[in-house]
């Protein structure tokens, strides 16, 4: 399936996804498998091979609409899950580009006893973070990034058409606890050698 924004599913109110399987679905523009603008659950299901063109491969987790009032902040709940081989398709020459290829998060991401490996993106490959992520009993594994500065496993950080147009965020705001988790073997390529270099 291919929209412009939530690709498999697009979700503005309260949603409950249980041993389900949401893949090759495709957004042009972001959340390539679910966009979510409300509160979603995510039990024992797998994403994966989902594509968008520039945020969030996998998931795109975010509010357009801070200043209504009354519009809750967007929270999604992973647990037992995989999010794999999902791909930002970019602007890299023919690689991947982009931010995100699994999760892209701008509000609160609650991850716990799931796998998140295998995306594809110019930067957080594995996670590209804007709001607070608690990740708990979780593997970010062979996640690839395609940006020269750009980061495999998970960027924390916040750009700056974000900052005060949607978002109003602080980048100090920007919050990532591990507990009991693994974030490792985490991929850069490396255009003058066509090689994936292991990130330091």
């Amino acid at each position: 399936i291919a929209h412009m924004s939530g690709g498999g599913i697009e979700n503005i109110g309260r949603i409950s996804i249980t041993d389900t399987t949401i893949s090759g679905n495709t957004a042009w523009w972001l959340g390539g498998g679910i966009e979510n603008m409300g509160t979603a659950s995510i039990a024992d299901s797998v994403i994966s091979g989902n594509r968008a063109w520039s945020m969030g491969g996998g998931i795109f987790n975010w509010n357009p609409c801070q200043s209504i009032i009354g519009y809750t902040y967007p929270t999604i709940t992973i647990t037992n899950s995989t999010i794999s081989d999902n791909i930002i398709m970019g602007e890299v020459n023919e690689y991947p580009g982009g931010f995100g290829g699994g999760i892209y998060n701008l509000w609160i991401a609650n991850i716990a006893n799931s796998t998140i490996s295998g995306n594809k993106a110019g930067d957080g490959c594995g996670i590209y973070n804007e709001g607070t992520a608690i990740i708990t009993t979780s593997s970010i594994s062979r996640n690839v990034a395609y940006y020269s500065d750009g980061h495999g496993g998970i960027s924390n950080g916040y750009w700056p058409w974000a900052k005060g147009v949607l978002l109003s965020l602080d980048e100090s705001e920007n919050i990532i606890p591990f507990i009991d988790s693994q974030v490792s073997n985490n991929y850069r390529y490396n255009p003058s050698t066509g090689q994936l270099d292991l990130e330091s």
